[in-house]
């Protein structure tokens, strides 16, 4: 699946994405391969817990630039 949005992000090559569900941040990790160079991903969570391991994987994965985590 992660492959898949990947994909669809590259071939659409989008400034913005808006995300609803966070969770572990896996296809927030997938997206922003496709994004403009001042592109930007939006992903919004309900639960204030993963937020530090969240973003632990976006650094990790060397995407946090083109992330923004909101909880709410």
């Amino acid at each position: 699946q992660g492959q898949f949005l990947s994909m669809l992000s590259n071939m659409v090559q989008p400034e913005r994405i808006l995300e609803i569900g966070t969770y572990t941040g896996y296809s927030a990790i997938c997206l922003p391969s496709g994004l403009k160079e001042n592109g930007l991903l939006h992903t919004v969570d309900v639960n204030e817990e993963l937020g530090a391991m969240v973003h632990q994987y976006f650094l990790a994965a060397n995407v946090s630039n083109k992330i923004r985590f909101h909880i709410g």
